[in-house]
């Protein structure tokens, strides 16, 4: 558990309330349907005086993680818990021995995923590609060059 300022983030424990709380959220945020693609995830979650307000999930594939059902609660966004959020999973991620961490963002209720993943440093590969029928950018960030002073 980390906590920035009042903020605090933790991993969650797969299949219980707080991790159905994250489900909510995100379906409440994102407006979609979740799907679990892999049994083996890591769902972090950030905390304000107790209340959940911020979730993402994170999936290890070989060498690196695919972050996935980032989602911030209206009140919370633009304040800067989304990029506490990333930071978070970053972190976990780099402790976990892995290097890059990657996601596929798409536009929804009028706001830019695709620029929040560049302001927290983080690089479009490749063209859009179409994912359960929204356009989507493959984004990736190579944590090993994060504050390397080697």
């Amino acid at each position: 558990m980390r906590q920035n300022n009042q903020l605090t983030f933790k991993t969650l424990r797969p299949a219980s309330s707080q991790d159905e709380e994250a489900n909510f959220l995100c379906q409440d945020v994102l407006g979609n349907s979740l799907k679990k693609t892999d049994e083996n995830y890591i769902r972090v979650a950030g905390f304000l005086d107790g209340k959940m307000c911020a979730t993402a999930m994170l999936i290890r594939q070989e060498n690196l993680f695919k972050m996935q059902n980032v989602a911030v609660t209206p009140e919370m966004q633009n304040k800067g818990v989304g990029s506490m959020l990333l930071k978070f999973c970053e972190e976990l991620v780099w402790e976990k021995g892995v290097a890059a961490i990657y996601c596929h963002a798409r536009d929804y209720a009028g706001r830019s995923a695709v620029n929040f993943f560049l302001k927290n440093e983080y690089f479009c590969r490749g063209g859009e590609f179409e994912e359960d029928g929204i356009a989507n950018q493959l984004m990736i960030k190579l944590l090993a060059l994060d504050g390397d002073e080697s």
